[in-house]
């Protein structure tokens, strides 16, 4: 089975050495499986498009795409998923380690037992201020009782898509992107899994 990592890059110079040391960490924990990156760069100013290109150049699993400017996480999850919809399944990763890789391992578990979407679902926001708590909470009442579908609260964008869900995502004719939304609107057997996210590295 081949899972393809998708992770959109804007400005993760520091961060980038841990990333890949947590990331390779966990994925050869599953050495039945074969993994690839796919590193979107999101018109970064910093070096993280040089070192993603040395990446890419000593490890032949390790694919980057660059965009000519910043275009936001959305478009860079857009531009990324194309790429990444070649592969059985999909796990979009945020770069700063606070959605932590070891999810890997209960998503992959999971796509195994016949779910087709396996999102993470914060269990805590302790680390977020009392703003930040208020307002997503807000967000969510908001936007479920306005919405068709209901969005499952405190998921984010850390996720699985098998291969068919991500290219039901791809066929949509929206342009401005509300990516969360969207993966939850495609439908297909669907599933959370708690987790604690980690401070910001």
């Amino acid at each position: 089975m081949k899972i393809a990592l998708l992770i959109p890059m804007y400005n993760e110079e520091a961060v980038l050495p841990f990333l890949w040391q947590e990331t390779q960490a966990v994925v050869q924990k599953l050495p039945q499986e074969t993994f690839e990156y796919i590193f979107v760069n999101d018109g970064s100013t910093d070096g993280t498009l040089a070192q993603l290109k040395t990446l890419a150049g000593q490890h032949p699993n390790v694919k980057v795409i660059s965009l000519s400017r910043n275009f936001g996480k959305e478009a860079a999850l857009s531009a990324g998923l194309t790429e990444a919809a070649k592969a059985d399944a999909v796990i979009i990763l945020d770069a700063d380690l606070q959605d932590p890789p070891d999810l890997i391992l209960p998503f992959v578990q999971k796509f195994k037992e016949g779910f087709d979407v396996v999102y993470g679902q914060r269990a805590d926001r302790s680390q977020d201020s009392f703003a930040k708590r208020l307002t997503a909470r807000c967000f969510y009442k908001f936007y479920n009782a306005l919405a068709s579908r209901r969005l499952p609260e405190n998921a984010g964008d850390c996720r699985l898509l098998s291969r068919r869900a991500a290219e039901a995502v791809l066929l949509l004719p929206e342009r401005e992107r509300f990516m969360k939304g969207l993966f939850n609107w495609v439908g297909f057997r669907t599933t959370g899994v708690p987790f604690t996210r980690q401070k910001r590295r």
